[in-house]
């Protein structure tokens, strides 16, 4: 009886583990199949692209980037003073990296890189475009000569404004670029003037083109034979000492200055200073000339004769002459405004 019962026993397990077996095998492609479909639905993100791209102009107004292969262009309104820099919103892909950051400085340059990194190690750089949308410019009168001492004159339209992108050149015969030095005071969307350096890097009797940059245009004259000339170089200032006094007849006077590399290179002190009076009887202008008893780098002295008319100076204009040919040339000019202060007295 015992031995009956195990033998029943036995023969169900193995009925029930011939059973089992195909279901094991179900159960356990049912399980990779899930475990494969968990693994497909986390893998890491593969996109890596800019979507969209946002920068802030001169007045507020967001510009919007246009997205073109790896090109991000910027289009800068016209009449704006375009930034060295910017610092863009940026939207990338999900889950995607960029450097620079979103909201980072860079510079407004064509060329700046972008690089868009995926989740999955993927990436993508993207060069800035800065596009400026300019107007042509129209230059109706530009200079015709370069006397030294004096000033260079544009006029015209739809000059810059940004003193970054603008510019006034002279090339030399060498092609050697010499930059003027441009003041916002002096500069406006219908003309520019800049004051032609009397330092030395220009030159008289030297051949020089002249080279007018405003955005991207650019624009060529000449070249033109330069010239010294002694009134423009009155630019250095001559501050007469006396200025505000009395002056008795037969006293000096002078005038300090800093001497520039043209003073001292290229012309000489001679001659008779000038003067102007106002005869207060008359209500004339009487002139005279006071005798050059002196030079150096920073001071001209001047003899007041002992006939000079008296009343009040109005005008004092100093000669010298050219170096090169010996030539006469005014030195400076010096006019006053009423009321005049300085005065001839016995």
């Amino acid at each position: 009886m015992r031995c009956l019962i195990r033998t029943k026993r036995f023969n169900t397990m193995k009925a029930t583990s011939t059973f089992a077996q195909p279901m094991l095998i179900w159960l356990s492609i049912i399980a990779l199949i899930g475990i494969s479909s968990c693994k497909k639905e986390y893998e890491d993100y593969p996109y890596h692209t800019i979507e969209k791209f946002t920068v802030t102009d001169e007045v507020g107004n967001n510009l919007e980037a246009a997205l073109v292969g790896d090109s991000i262009w910027i289009y800068w309104p016209p009449f704006q003073a375009v930034p060295d820099s910017i610092s863009p919103v940026i939207s990338i892909s999900k889950n995607a990296t960029i450097s620079p950051a979103s909201g980072a400085k860079v510079a407004f340059n064509t060329g700046t890189m972008y690089t868009v990194t995926s989740e999955s190690g993927l990436s993508k750089t993207y060069y800035l475009k800065a596009a400026v949308n300019e107007p042509i410019v129209a230059i109706t009168s530009n200079p015709r000569n370069i006397s030294l001492g004096g000033v260079l004159s544009f006029r015209g339209q739809y000059f810059s404004t940004d003193t970054n992108r603008i510019a006034i050149n002279l090339i030399d015969k060498d092609n050697h670029v010499i930059p003027l030095k441009l003041k916002p005071e002096n500069l406006s969307s219908v003309f520019v003037e800049v004051p032609l350096p009397i330092d030395g890097s220009v030159l008289p009797d030297e051949a020089y083109s002249i080279q007018f940059i405003s955005g991207t245009q650019t624009f060529l004259y000449g070249p033109f034979q330069s010239r010294a000339r002694g009134s423009g170089l009155s630019s250095i200032g001559y501050k007469l000492d006396q200025e505000g006094t009395s002056i008795k007849r037969g006293a000096t006077i002078s005038f300090s200055y800093e001497a520039s590399y043209l003073d001292k290179h290229y012309f000489n002190y001679k001659g008779d200073l000038q003067l102007y009076v106002l005869d207060e009887e008359t209500n004339s202008q009487i002139p005279f000339n006071a005798t050059l008893l002196s030079v150096t780098d920073t001071k001209l002295t001047y003899q007041i004769g002992e006939d000079a008319p008296l009343g009040k100076i109005t005008t004092c204009i100093g000669y010298g002459q050219l170096v090169s040919n010996g030539a006469s040339a005014v030195r400076f000019s010096v006019s006053y405004l009423t009321p005049y202060t300085t005065r001839i007295i016995e």
